[in-house]
């Protein structure tokens, strides 16, 4: 059963359990959701906390992607999780700058935004399974600097 409500600048679908009971990660008296709820929420709920955490560091191409809603909920979540377990992720890439294929000639998951790279953990460099230097956000969002070359 749905009531429909009007809020001032928008019209909003309540359910009846939120009516109950309320969401107590939106409106007035919300609580910061823990890692564990972070994954129950809402991918307008996990955007917007994904954009505005200073502990996550994306890249501007890919704060668009997030902004657009491109890319998929899981990963949002995912990224809110490392984020509220403490962790401070740097993201190098979503969408924009990856490549459609991957390196073996398949679709990447990364065009439908099922996927993020993840190039740091509290600024501390993962290091890929190539032979190559680490390479950041060097690999998917254009060259380095003369100076890393």
């Amino acid at each position: 059963m749905v009531d429909d409500r009007q809020a001032p600048n928008a019209k909003v679908r309540v359910t009846i359990h939120e009516l109950a009971h309320g969401n107590p990660f939106a409106g007035r008296g919300a609580i910061e959701p823990t890692a564990g709820q972070a994954l129950l929420l809402s991918k307008h709920q996990l955007t917007r906390l994904v954009l505005h955490s200073d502990a996550i560091d994306i890249y501007p191409g890919g704060r668009r992607d997030i902004a657009a809603g491109h890319v998929d909920r899981r990963v949002l979540a995912t990224l809110v999780f490392l984020e509220r377990s403490g962790l401070k992720p740097t993201v190098s890439c979503l969408i924009t700058g990856h490549s459609l294929y991957t390196t073996s000639g398949n679709i990447s998951a990364h065009s439908y935004g099922h996927a993020a790279d993840i190039s740091a953990i509290n600024g501390v460099p993962i290091v890929g399974q190539s032979s190559s230097p680490p390479s950041g956000r060097r690999r998917c969002c254009g060259p380095a600097p003369a100076a890393q070359r």
